[in-house]
């Protein structure tokens, strides 16, 4: 404290803090990391039935052969087609993990394990169109990676299509959860999104690479380490799949809102979110309220008119009236 220090004169007051980009998104990662690992553990948790689904097929469809030294013939193709199959159907929670992602870039408080499974389960249609479609869009792609190996000019058209494509799955995955548009709407607007957000978008894929590499890295030193094994499932469980969509949701959902929801209600400012004729373009985006005992923040509503007091349905006002005079806790 200074000498002269005096409680009632004027100072400077509390410092603004001017982060940006990339700063603040890290100040956040810092402040919820805890956050971070609890979303990423329960995400994990999810997809291990996903796992071990695919590590069934697998040994079912190459019973004699090590699977890590496979020869991918053109006669196996379709045989290991069928090993990530089961990751097809993973949309919803993958859906339910960008929720408390997206909104934890936007420090707004979500609740961990309700939000996620009432995402999934509100999402459920859109998020497994769209995972099915990434299924057999990189399988597709995979194939055409192995095809076109030597060949630098189509590979590189692959690769490229690939990585564009990429991009627009972390668009796609945003608006399924945030925004009331149809799949092809939603396509359309994520293939012009990754152009018009340029710096957002390589931002978003430069994470993901980073991410991605790093990954890989580890996953070839597990095959020589039991160590390095142990430490790839540490990443996995902890950290691999949260922290970069953080960073991804940072940039990705900050261009949708620039570049879809913005100008949309400029068109149309007297639409708003309450209007029953047709539904909002915006589903989501609001701060939710603490939800009920079994109830998620998605699904808090309007109140209802009733209740149910000591097991009967009686009016709200005459409950709350009633307790102006009582001792309820």
């Amino acid at each position: 404290m200074p000498l002269l220090y005096h409680p009632e004169k004027e100072g400077p007051g509390v410092s603004k803090t001017n982060k940006k980009g990339f700063f603040d998104c890290f100040s956040i990662l810092i402040s919820k990391f805890r956050f971070l690992v609890l979303s990423n553990m329960l995400f994990f948790a999810t997809l291990i039935p996903f796992a071990l689904t695919s590590v069934g097929i697998a040994l079912a469809v190459f019973p004699d052969t090590n699977i890590l030294h496979l020869e991918f013939q053109m006669r196996s193709v379709f045989q290991i087609m069928l090993i990530p199959l089961p990751f097809a159907f993973c949309g919803p929670f993958v859906a339910g993990l960008c929720r408390l992602t997206r909104d934890t870039a936007r420090e707004v408080h979500v609740f961990i394990a309700a939000d996620f499974f009432a995402t999934a389960k509100r999402c459920l249609k859109k998020s497994l169109i769209v995972s099915i479609i990434d299924y057999f869009f990189y399988v597709a792609a995979a194939f055409a990676l192995m095809v076109y190996w030597g060949d630098w000019v189509f590979f590189a058209v692959a690769l490229l299509t690939t990585l564009y494509y990429t991009l627009m799955q972390k668009y796609i995955f945003l608006m399924v959860i945030s925004l009331n548009l149809g799949v092809y709407k939603m396509y359309k607007n994520a293939f012009l999104l990754v152009l018009v957000e340029f710096k957002k978008s390589m931002a978003a894929l430069g994470i993901f690479l980073v991410s991605t590499v790093f990954l890989i890295f580890n996953l070839l030193l597990s095959m020589y380490s039991p160590i390095a094994f142990i430490s790839l499932g540490l990443i996995l469980l902890l950290v691999h799949f949260s922290i970069p969509d953080l960073f991804i949701n940072y940039y990705c959902f900050k261009a949708i809102i620039n570049t879809v929801v913005d100008p949309y209600y400029k068109e149309h400012p007297t639409e708003n979110e309450t209007s029953t004729k047709e539904k909002p373009l915006v589903a989501d985006v609001e701060p939710t309220k603490k939800p009920d005992k079994y109830q998620s923040a998605d699904c808090v509503t309007e109140r209802s008119d009733y209740v149910y007091e000591n097991g009967k349905l009686v009016r709200r006002d005459v409950v709350e009236k009633e307790r102006l005079f009582k001792d309820d806790k």
